[in-house]
């Protein structure tokens, strides 16, 4: 799936992923290829997302996530 990480300054993040770990307002969450769509809320925190087989950290603000067409979108400052 693709996963991008888009803040004020433009895209931070664009590339392909088999998971990725959020932090919502009602708690932590996973989405995986083939997720069913959805919109979240996000806290400021730790996401998590799997580079290759590798899990990877990055720290992003307050956002939303849209999961939509095997695609995930996390909107943050």
């Amino acid at each position: 799936m693709r996963l991008r990480v888009i803040t004020p300054e433009g895209t931070l993040l664009d590339r392909e992923t088999d998971s990725v770990t959020l932090l919502g307002s009602d708690g932590w969450f996973t989405v995986q290829n083939h997720h069913a769509p959805l919109v979240s809320a996000l806290v400021a925190g730790r996401m998590e997302y799997d580079d290759g087989g590798q899990k990877t950290f990055l720290e992003i603000g307050n956002g939303v996530a849209e999961v939509r067409q095997n695609t995930v979108t996390v909107f943050t400052e």
